[in-house]
């Protein structure tokens, strides 16, 4: 880049990136762990039978359904 700042900005802008990416990787083994021991868990494999449905959106769908 031709400015030092510009630089700063962009290893700035990159690592929460990746400081963002690395903290939704956290949450969403700490969500596949802690839902098997859910009993709506075959509802939500079930649901992820679904073309396009991952995980979160199983569980989503299934929590607001519960509430």
């Amino acid at each position: 880049l031709p400015h030092p700042a510009q630089q700063i900005v962009l290893q700035e802008a990159i690592q929460t990136i990746t400081e963002r990416i690395r903290r939704l990787e956290r949450l969403d083994n700490e969500l596949s762990y802690h839902v098997k021991n859910w009993r709506y868990y075959p509802v939500v494999k079930a649901i992820q039978a679904m073309r396009g449905v991952r995980l979160l959106v199983a569980v989503g769908v299934i929590a607001e359904l519960g509430d």
